[in-house]
């Protein structure tokens, strides 16, 4: 999906604002918190917070991907996906960036098809209205972080920097430049000896001196088959199972009338709307925007539990979530979902026991009826993972 680049910046401008740093770093000597040059693109590496990224660009066109991982300490209030691969383009470096997520973990991708970046899709938040999740993240905990060692407000070295900036975009760093430069910038004793000769190889490795190219990834060819996103943490399995079930069909069934027993029972409670399915640790339900387990032998339950059988078909059967509400006209919507957990759910996510018996509601269906997401529930909950 494409997105408004928010307070990530176009690749272009990342590329030499990170690459001026990497020079700096690699001028100086120094090692903490480091602004890196490797053979896939430039990058962070901050020891400190756990935090590392990492830019490419990629050939076949204006095009690059920037990806790295954010501890989940350091993501309050970002929307993260499931899978941050999740709809990418073809053209990606999948094999590069499939090895990084299983063996450092990736929480956010971004692509850039020459003019807008893209991501994967990010779980729906009905209270969050713009979903950068981990990257701008990475780059608000990094704005405006100088190289390591180097205070821009002592002396000149904000005049030297400033001039190093203006020629790194210019794509005039010199040796010159350097050597006039990283004196200035050297202030802290724990710096070694300026070394011009070494930043002027990172400048013209990153494209910043004069006659110099970028490096580029190979293009993909394709996202491979089967692949499936490696999963650590239970609550990363339940938003990959959701986002899962979300990419299959809901299969046509025949249409019910209105559960006009539920309907009484809930403006009855003083609702205007109902939202129940599986959730946390089984089957919940919400009247008030409040969210309760369902406990047998209350009166929610006996009448939640016999809409859905009564409405459940031994072939095809029941429905997983369910809602009703009470909108502008006087006759409710109701809706049902059998296959999925449908978007407007905004309940927890579902945990071992929901999926389980969303498991056993599966395997009693005739097999035509099992969506194309069943299997995964089954290496799931076999493997442990929750």
């Amino acid at each position: 999906m494409d997105v408004d680049a928010g307070p990530v910046p176009p690749p272009e401008t990342l590329w030499t604002e990170t690459a001026i740093r990497a020079v700096v770093c690699v001028g100086l000597g120094s090692l903490r918190n480091t602004f890196t040059v490797t053979g896939e693109g430039v990058g962070l590496r901050d020891h400190y917070r756990d935090i590392w990224w990492e830019l490419s660009w990629v050939e076949g066109g204006d095009r690059a991907v920037f990806y790295g991982n954010v501890p989940s300490a350091w993501l309050a209030g970002a929307v993260a996906s499931a899978d941050p691969l999740a709809g990418g383009p073809g053209w990606l470096p999948w094999e590069r960036l499939t090895a990084l997520q299983r063996d450092l973990g990736l929480s956010f991708v971004y692509w850039w098809d020459g003019s807008r970046w893209g991501h994967a899709p990010y779980p729906d938040r009905p209270e969050t209205t713009t979903a950068h999740g981990g990257g701008a993240h990475a780059l608000d905990r990094c704005d405006g972080l100088p190289p390591a060692r180097v205070d821009l407000d002592t002396g000149d070295a904000r005049a030297a920097y400033d001039a190093l900036r203006e020629a790194a975009h210019r794509r005039q760093v010199t040796e010159s430049l350097l050597e006039a430069v990283l004196p200035r910038l050297s202030l802290d004793p724990r710096n070694g000896e300026p070394d011009p000769r070494a930043a002027l190889q990172v400048a013209a490795w990153t494209g910043l001196a004069p006659g110099s190219g970028r490096p580029r990834l190979p293009a993909g060819a394709g996202e491979p088959a089967g692949r499936r996103p490696p999963i650590a943490a239970p609550e990363r399995v339940s938003r990959a199972i959701v986002m899962a079930s979300r990419s299959a069909p809901e299969l046509t069934r025949p249409e019910h009338p209105e559960p006009d027993t539920v309907v009484r029972w809930m403006v009855g409670r003083g609702s205007i709307g109902l939202v129940t399915g599986f959730g946390g640790d089984g089957l919940m339900f919400s009247l008030h925007g409040r969210w309760e387990s369902m406990r047998p032998s209350t009166p929610e339950a006996e009448i939640i539990d016999a809409w859905r059988e009564a409405e459940g078909d031994p072939r095809t059967g029941r429905w997983l979530h369910a809602l009703i509400a009470f909108e502008r006209s006087p006759d409710p919507d109701v809706l049902r979902a059998y296959d999925t957990v449908p978007v407007w759910w905004t309940g927890p996510s579902p945990g071992e026991r929901a999926l389980r018996a969303i498991q056993e509601e599966f395997m009693g269906r005739d097999p035509a009826w099992r969506p194309e997401w069943t299997p995964l529930l089954g290496e799931v909950l076999d493997a442990g993972l929750l």
